[in-house]
């Protein structure tokens, strides 16, 4: 077994696991967010239920470099 050096941009299996978590996750979460909110929230039937998961969205946007900024989008679309 050598050592194996990764140039600049590979992905490495523990890298690509992480990333998918983090994916799923926000998937996870923004599906469930909406779901209470529908369930529990003041809406009413024409109103969009998107606002507060936009909301979480850029509060996490904020928080975090922009290399994650792609997915965290994707994960939101995905969720909502």
């Amino acid at each position: 077994m050598g050592y194996q050096q990764l140039s600049f941009g590979q992905v490495t299996s523990r890298k690509a696991l992480r990333i998918t978590g983090e994916f799923l996750g926000i998937v996870c979460f923004v599906a469930l967010l909406e779901e209470l909110i529908r369930h529990f929230g003041f809406f009413n039937g024409g109103q969009a239920v998107w606002w507060p998961t936009n909301g979480f969205a850029l509060a996490v946007l904020l928080q975090t470099g922009r290399s994650k900024w792609p997915r965290i989008i994707v994960g939101v679309l995905f969720g909502s």
